[in-house]
């Protein structure tokens, strides 16, 4: 009989970090529990605390690594993409909703900060500002009409925001629907 390789100690909190992520986006800072973290990382409750010290830490932890994933996915993005790649807003929106929907947590952690603000949830509070000016800046370089719809651009993608944060997964499928309800929209917005 092999015998299980002994977990490192990196393994282990790499383990504690996507089960706290995971128990943060479903359950925000006050509904996750420790131990349920614990549990769900197959790592005992005292060796979670070994990593880190607290509730809070864990939470500060995950708020900045989801964060800093999802700053660096919009900087990648919108460095690929220049004004010439978009036809119109709705194609900017459609950028946007990719983003959102690829980093899924970042949405569901987001919705918590604005329905209970908790300990640091400034951060991610100001990385989704600096999101939505970027997206803003592009829709309003692309919007060719002259009459600026940013207005309704800016509250459908607070909405595209929440909307994802509502479901606890989000389908491809589903994904592609929406595109196509916001694309209608827009087009006709601009028209």
């Amino acid at each position: 009989m092999s015998r299980q390789p002994k977990m490192t100690h990196e393994m282990s909190e790499s383990l504690v970090m996507k089960a706290a992520r995971e128990q943060f986006a479903s359950l925000g800072y006050h509904g996750a529990r420790m131990s349920d973290v614990a549990e769900c990382s197959g790592v005992n409750k005292r060796l979670v605390y070994e990593i880190v010290s607290d509730k809070e830490n864990l939470y500060l932890a995950v708020l900045s690594d989801v964060s800093r994933e999802f700053g660096a996915a919009v900087s990648a993005g919108m460095a690929e993409m220049d004004d010439a790649a978009f036809k119109s807003i709705a194609d900017v929106y459609c950028m946007a909703f990719d983003l959102i929907s690829r980093y899924h947590a970042f949405s569901r952690l987001l919705t918590w900060e604005w329905l209970c603000e908790t300990i640091q949830g400034a951060r991610i509070l100001t990385e989704m500002r600096n999101f939505c000016e970027k997206i803003h800046a592009v829709a309003l370089r692309v919007d060719k009409t002259g009459s600026t719809h940013l207005k309704e651009f800016d509250v459908a993608l607070e909405a595209m925001i929440l909307r994802f944060a509502m479901q606890e997964s989000v389908a491809e499928t589903h994904v592609a629907e929406l595109k196509g309800i916001a694309a209608a929209l827009f087009s006709a917005i601009e028209k």
